[in-house]
């Protein structure tokens, strides 16, 4: 009796064992199950954007996203500018077709449409409507700087040396909108080379114009700028040791629709020769000296000084009895003066009238 009651009480505990354990497997099934939950843009669902103002969802590596304007701020957009996916004002609303009138100078009385581009020819100015704010204004890049591996800026029609690399610097008043990418053409070919001369390689002096914070090799990148470095500075290092010697276009504009006019550069370089690796002045050959060219006199002129006038005296030889000296001229003019001719006259005189006497005798 004891023993039945054993047997079932036991079948009675693997079943609520296996009751169990079969409620956990379809536990992890059913959450095995489940799908990936999606990430929220929180910033999307946000009443308050306007810390994402203008450009918080703005891509300046594609020139491409969405604006957002306030009432007072006057946000900069500039001429040429597209792929404006939506215009949104602070509360998160879209206010894309907007018109906003010029408020004063140029733009007073002009309107501007918030569409999905902005007109080349767009009235630069301040532009408003009852709520929203904009400023328009011409892209361009602002400078553009050449230096030698000494550091020393060159003008953009200078003569590079095969070995000579040239750093660029390029600073834009349009970092926020679009990124600038350089590019380096051969005119004789009609090809790009910039994969072939950028490098990440600059002399010392060249690393010092660098700012702190700013790898060396970004000096390699065609791109550049807030989108793909995070520098609203653009730093290109360019050596042309590889290629042939002639005339290479340097252009440098944006990666997208702010290329024409003032928001791109354009430069010739004529690359020829070799020069030292520390200096650029030609040295003159000590055993054959030509006339010196007034640079050359300035660095030589402590080391090889104009003759004397003693210097030329002992240079020319002249024997002195075809070049009577001083003395001898006076000694001259004493023996032929009208001192000796008096002496003569009077012995004349005497030696006369010494004859008439014993003549007389």
């Amino acid at each position: 009796m004891h023993v039945q009651r054993r047997q079932a009480a036991l079948v009675s505990l693997v079943v609520i064992g296996t009751a169990i354990a079969g409620a956990g497997l379809l536990a992890v099934q059913a959450t095995a199950s489940q799908p990936t939950p999606q990430v929220v843009d929180v910033a999307a669902q946000s009443t308050n954007i306007s810390d994402k103002a203008p450009r918080g969802r703005w891509n300046p590596a594609t020139g491409s996203g969405e604006l957002i304007l306030d009432n007072r701020s006057y946000y900069t957009v500039f001429q040429g500018e597209d792929d404006i996916e939506v215009w949104r004002n602070t509360e998160g609303e879209v206010v894309s077709g907007t018109l906003l009138e010029g408020e004063s100078g140029a733009s007073e009385g002009e309107l501007l449409n918030l569409a999905s581009s902005i007109p080349t020819d767009q009235t630069v100015g301040r532009y408003s409507s009852s709520d929203l704010t904009v400023r328009v204004q011409e892209p361009r890049i602002s400078e553009v700087t050449l230096r030698n591996q000494n550091g020393v800026e060159m003008g953009a029609d200078a003569a590079i040396p095969t070995n000579n690399p040239v750093l660029v610097t390029a600073d834009w008043n349009y970092a926020q909108a679009e990124d600038i990418q350089i590019d380096v053409v051969n005119q004789r070919e009609g090809i790009t080379i910039e994969h072939e001369v950028l490098s990440s390689s600059p002399s010392d002096a060249q690393a010092a114009e660098i700012p702190e914070g700013v790898p060396e090799t970004t000096l390699s990148r065609e791109t550049q700028g807030l989108g793909t470095t995070g520098n609203d500075t653009a730093y290109w290092l360019l050596d042309f040791e590889n290629v042939d010697d002639g005339i290479y276009t340097v252009r440098i504009s944006g990666v997208d629709s702010l290329t024409a006019d003032d928001a791109s550069w354009t430069t010739g370089l004529h690359v020829s020769g070799t020069t030292s690796s520390t200096t650029t002045v030609a040295r003159t050959s000590t055993t054959q000296q030509p006339e010196p060219t007034p640079a050359e006199t300035t660095l030589t002129s402590t080391s090889a000084p104009e003759p004397t006038p003693e210097t030329s005296t002992e240079t020319i030889s002249t024997p002195i009895s075809e070049t009577p000296t001083a003395a001898t001229s006076q000694t001259t003019t004493d023996v032929d003066g009208p001192g000796f001719g008096l002496t003569v006259g009077l012995i004349a005189v005497l030696v006369a009238v010494t004859a008439t006497i014993f003549s007389r005798q």
